[in-house]
């Protein structure tokens, strides 16, 4: 199911824990169900889970390594090793991701710190410990260190795309073009900040013409990025890495277009979890009251009939939503 994406119907199967279950199977059974929470955008949970989950599993090694101490090593004192890394990588691997959509930056700071993240098998450059910690020194205006963890983590994806040559996949590729835009983008980010902190050395920043350079250095960031955005292939999941990055200079309020884009696209595909999360980063009364003004033209059909065509489908989605949350509390 979870191959799927029927992430709710595995979520709910996944949290059915059997008294009768060994550790092993309920750390399983619960990173899989962590996988789907993170896939319903539900960070807060993941957050929390991730915490208790990693305890568990920290336990259960070093109760297993006390047992083997006296064993002589052999494959399966191995394997069980190489179990229990996979396990707690894993684990960093998605409370870091949920850390950096939450903006919880000790937590990100705790999990990138523990050194079990790597560099995971796989095209997600957020998979990588130099992602998050160029993400760090970004937040930290701590730029030459940031763009040394950017050149890594390019270094790890060209390494992904040389190793697709021989074994070429149209998702895969598509991935890892994300991957090379995010990493393009982090340095954009980059240069704007040094051009507002250069505007503080200045001595001008708080001033009108300050503020007025600075907003005019986001909506050229906005435009170049909504205009990449085109390309970028109508998957929810490859477009909210691009939407939280965008975070770090952008509040979802100040780059709505993009947010409804996204949200049509979740109910298009039927994820109305997403949904419900991304309207709720937007302020859903906001929100509305722009749909109702007939702000932005997302749902692909002009004039009045059309902006009302959009409050009537925006509203019946909302409904939708709100069924969905209610049935899932």
């Amino acid at each position: 199911e979870e191959a799927l994406k029927l992430f709710e119907a595995a979520t709910r199967e996944a949290e059915q824990e059997s008294l009768h279950d060994s550790q092993e199977t309920i750390i399983v059974n619960k990173l899989g169900e962590l996988r789907c929470h993170a896939a319903l955008d539900n960070s807060d949970v993941v957050l929390k889970e991730c915490k208790a989950l990693w305890k568990r599993i920290d336990t259960l090694k070093k109760k297993d390594e006390a047992e083997s101490e006296s064993l002589p090593q052999s494959k399966m004192r191995q394997n069980q090793s190489l179990k229990f890394e996979k396990w707690i990588t894993e684990a960093d691997i998605l409370g870091s991701k949920a850390a950096w959509i939450l903006s919880e930056w000790k937590d990100l700071e705790e999990y990138v710190s523990r050194g079990n993240i790597g560099s995971k098998e796989g095209e997600d450059v957020d998979d990588v410990t130099s992602y998050f910690e160029a993400v760090m020194h970004i937040k930290e205006d701590d730029f030459e260190l940031a763009q040394k963890k950017i050149d890594r983590a390019r270094e790890n994806v060209l390494g992904i795309l040389s190793s697709m040559l021989g074994d070429f996949s149209y998702s895969r590729a598509d991935k890892c073009l994300v991957t090379v835009q995010q990493l393009s983008e982090l340095e954009e980010i980059i240069t704007h900040k040094k051009k507002v902190a250069n505007l503080t050395l200045a001595g001008v920043a708080g001033r009108d013409e300050s503020k007025a350079e600075e907003k005019a250095s986001l909506e050229m960031l906005k435009s170049k990025w909504n205009k990449r955005m085109e390309w970028v292939p109508q998957e929810p999941e490859l477009w909210r890495q691009m939407l939280t990055l965008r975070s770090l200079v952008l509040k979802p309020t100040d780059d709505l277009d993009a947010w409804i884009k996204y949200e049509k696209m979740c109910r298009r595909s039927g994820q109305l979890a997403l949904c419900s999360s991304a309207l709720k980063r937007l302020g859903v009364e906001d929100l509305m009251k722009q749909l109702d003004r007939g702000a932005g033209d997302w749902s692909g059909e002009g004039g009045a009939g059309g902006r009302g065509k959009r409050s009537s489908i925006e509203r019946q989605s909302s409904i939708e939503v709100d069924r969905t949350s209610l049935l899932r509390v």
